[in-house]
C-alpha cells in the first residue's frame, strides 16, 4: 500500500483550470482562497469570471465590490455577473461598476437589480464596447417588485460590433425607437430575448435583423393595455432558426419574414399581462378579432420549414373557429418531425389537431398535453373523429400528458392508432392530481392494448409520484 502523499496538487494546476473552477463560485468565496497559502494570496486578483450575488446588507456588499475592483489587477474580465436582491441599489453604483467592467474589456455582462428610483441611465461606454459579446439585463426582482425599470436617454451612437446575445427582462422602453437603434448598432447579434418588457411611448416594437438566429418574446406589453390599444411586434428576421413566442391576444406579432425557422413554440393564452402582473380572464375565444386571427394564420403559414412545432390549446381553439381559413389552407409542413400540442377536450381543439396532422405527412413524434377544464361541454362528434384523412406512415412515437382515462381520450387514441400504421411506442402520463380509481385506469389500459394487439406497438403508463404521508 502506497503512503498517502501530502503534495498540494491543486496549487500546481494551470491558471486557466483554476479560473474555470473559480467561475462556479461567488467572488466572496474566491477571495477567501487568498488565505490558503502565499501562492494563493493574489491569485483571485486575475480571475476573469466575477460573480457578485448579494447575500449581505447592501452597504457591506457595495464596499466589497468596490474593494475587488480596487485591488484587482488590470487583466481582462470575461464574465461579470451582478445579482442584487435587496432593492437598495443606487444608479451611481451601477454606473461605476459598469464603467469598471467595460474598462477591463468585459465580454459577458449580466445585471439583475432594481434601482431605488425605478429608472436608470447607463453610461455611454456600455453601448460602445468593442469587446462585449453578451448583455443580460434583468431589471427587477419579481418577488419584491412586480413592475419594470425605465430606460431614459439611451445614447444615439450605439455601436456594439461584437455583441451576439442580448437578453432584456422587465425593461421599459421610454423611447419608442430604442429597440430599432439598438439592433442597428448590433450587426453581429444572433440571439435576442425580450421577457415582460414594456413599451410606453410607442405602440409598435420592430425587430429587424439579418444575423439573428434565436428569438424569444414573452409577455411584452404596451403601457395602457386595452382591446383598441395593444402592442404590435413586427418581426423581420429571415435567418432565425429558433422562434419562441409566449403572449396573449392583447399583443400582436406581425411576422414579415421567418422562413428559416426550424424550431417554433407559440403559446397564446387568455388574460393579459401589464405592470400589475398577470390577470386571468374567462377562457373564451370569442373575443379574438379578425385581425388577431389573421396574425395567427400568417405566423403559422410562415413556419412551413419548421422541424419542431409547439402550439398552445388556446391557439388551436381560436383557429378552429375559422373553418373558411382552414379549408383554403395550402401550406404543408413537409419538414415537420416533432409536433407538441396543448389541447382541451373540445371539438375545436380536435378539429385543429387533425387539421395539422393532415398537413404534416412526415411527422415522427406527436405529444399532446391535455388540460382538463372544469365545466367543458365535451361533445366530439363522429365527423370530427373521422376528419383525419391521411395515413401517418412515419409516426413512431405518441405521448399523452395529463390523461384521465376518459371516453373522449380513448376515442382520440383509437383514431390515431388507426392512422399511425408504423407506430412503435405510445406513452400515457397521468396528471399529478390523479384521483381516479385504479380499476378505471386498468380498464382504459386494457382497451388501448386491445387496439394494438397484433401490432408491434409498445404501450406504457406512468403514474405520478405519490406524496409521502
Amino acid at each position: 500500500m502506497e503512503p498517502v502523499s501530502d503534495e498540494d496538487r491543486l496549487s500546481g494546476l494551470p491558471d486557466d483550470v483554476i479560473h474555470k473552477i473559480f467561475s462556479y463560485l461567488d467572488m466572496s468565496r474566491v477571495v477567501q482562497t487568498s488565505v490558503l497559502s502565499r501562492i494563493w494570496r493574489n491569485r483571485w486578483s486575475s480571475v476573469p469570471f466575477l460573480t457578485f450575488d448579494q447575500s449581505i446588507s447592501f452597504k457591506k456588499f457595495k464596499k466589497f465590490v468596490n474593494l475587488v475592483f480596487f485591488f484587482r489587477n488590470n487583466s481582462a474580465i470575461h464574465t461579470f455577473r451582478l445579482i442584487l436582491k435587496k432593492g437598495e441599489c443606487d444608479p451611481d453604483d451601477i454606473d461605476s461598476w459598469i464603467r469598471a467592467a467595460v474598462h477591463h474589456r468585459v465580454q459577458c455582462l449580466t445585471f439583475q437589480f432594481f434601482p431605488m428610483e425605478g429608472s436608470c441611465d447607463f453610461p455611454q461606454t456600455l453601448f460602445t464596447s468593442n469587446y462585449l459579446t453578451s448583455l443580460n439585463l434583468c431589471l427587477t426582482n419579481e418577488e419584491l417588485f412586480p413592475g419594470t425599470l425605465e430606460l431614459h436617454e439611451i445614447p444615439l451612437g450605439i455601436n456594439l460590433p461584437s455583441l451576439k446575445s442580448l437578453d432584456l427582462r422587465f425593461v421599459t422602453f421610454m423611447d419608442g425607437n430604442f429597440l430599432v437603434r439598438l439592433l442597428q448598432g448590433c450587426p453581429a447579434l444572433e440571439k435576442l430575448v425580450l421577457v415582460k418588457c414594456r413599451s410606453v411611448s410607442y405602440g409598435v416594437l420592430t425587430i429587424s435583423s439579418i444575423r439573428l438566429r434565436y428569438l424569444k418574446l414573452e409577455l411584452c406589453y404596451n403601457d395602457s393595455v386595452s382591446k383598441d390599444e395593444d402592442l404590435e411586434i413586427v418581426v423581420s428576421a429571415p435567418n432565425v432558426v429558433t422562434f419562441l413566442w409566449t403572449d396573449t391576444l392583447w399583443t400582436g406579432c406581425v411576422v414579415e419574414n421567418l422562413n428559416a425557422v426550424e424550431v417554433a413554440k407559440i403559446e397564446l393564452h387568455t388574460g393579459f399581462f401589464d405592470q400589475d402582473g398577470w390577470s386571468d380572464v374567462k377562457r373564451d375565444t370569442g373575443y379574438a378579432s379578425t385581425r388577431d386571427v389573421y396574425r395567427m394564420f400568417k405566423c403559422l403559414r410562415s413556419l412551413y420549414n419548421v422541424r419542431s412545432l409547439t402550439l398552445s390549446a388556446f391557439f388551436l381553439q381560436v383557429i378552429s373557429g375559422h373553418p373558411s381559413e382552414l379549408k383554403k389552407w395550402a401550406t404543408h409542413f413537409t419538414n415537420l418531425k416533432d409536433l407538441h400540442l396543448g389541447t382541451w377536450l373540445t371539438r375545436g381543439c380536435f378539429c385543429s389537431i387533425f387539421f395539422l396532422l393532415n398537413h404534416t405527412p412526415n411527422i415522427e413524434r406527436l405529444a399532446l398535453q391535455i388540460y382538463q377544464i372544469q365545466g367543458d361541454a365535451v361533445n366530439i362528434n363522429e365527423d370530427v373523429l373521422s376528419s383525419l384523412k391521411i395515413r401517418l406512415d412515419h409516426l413512431q412515437n405518441i405521448q399523452f400528458h395529463g390523461v384521465t382515462s376518459s371516453q373522449v381520450e380513448f376515442e382520440l387514441v383509437k383514431v390515431l392508432l388507426k392512422s399511425a400504421i408504423a407506430l412503435k411506442k405510445i406513452i400515457f402520463y397521468l396528471p399529478k392530481t390523479w384521483k381516479e380509481s385504479e380499476e378505471k385506469l386498468k380498464l382504459f389500459a386494457k382497451r388501448v392494448k386491445e387496439i394494438t394487439r397484433g401490432a408491434s406497438t409498445a404501450v406504457f403508463f406512468y403514474l405520478p409520484p405519490q406524496e409521502k404521508k
